[in-house]
């Protein structure tokens, strides 16, 4: 296994894509960027960081290893050519993909986002009556006057 970063730039074509046949973006999960079958490249024509294994046997098997990583793999890439298997486990987002025969690139489904939460319910209506069962209020007695203090006592002569 090994790291890879590649900062070189592919061509600007991107035309018919070649090797789409009968694998073409059915793994649960993942799609093919553009629906078409061919090698990663990320939005600034890189192939971008990825990590290499060889001689991996299905398209499966490299898929379950994205899948195992989490948010840290958005793509895989699968190549199978005349007996050699490879799979890229990318760490870059993925946007599209170049003609290669034998190559296929697939990029993590975004889940769909949850549904709406309902309105909030209406408040409850408010009684103008308190209900049978509750207690009757007691009258409603005012407080006591206050009376202003009273004058202090004359002076003694």
């Amino acid at each position: 296994m090994s790291l890879h970063s590649k900062a070189s730039n592919v061509g600007s074509y991107i035309g018919p894509h070649v090797g789409s046949g009968s694998h073409a973006g059915h793994l649960a999960g993942y799609h093919m960027p553009n629906g078409r079958a061919g090698g990663c490249r990320t939005v600034d024509k890189r192939v971008g960081t990825f990590e290499e294994m060889k001689w991996l046997t299905t398209e499966a098997t490299c898929a379950s290893l994205c899948t195992a990583r989490e948010q840290l793999c958005t793509a895989f890439e699968f190549a199978s050519l005349t007996g050699y298997t490879r799979c890229e486990i990318h760490t870059e987002a993925i946007s599209y993909t170049v003609p290669v025969n034998g190559y296929r690139c697939y990029v993590k489904t975004q889940p769909p986002p949850p549904p709406p939460l309902p309105p909030p319910l209406p408040p409850p209506p408010f009684p103008a009556v308190p209900p049978p069962h509750a207690p009757p209020r007691p009258p409603r007695v005012p407080p006591p006057p206050i009376e202003p203090p009273s004058p202090p006592p004359p002076p003694p002569p």
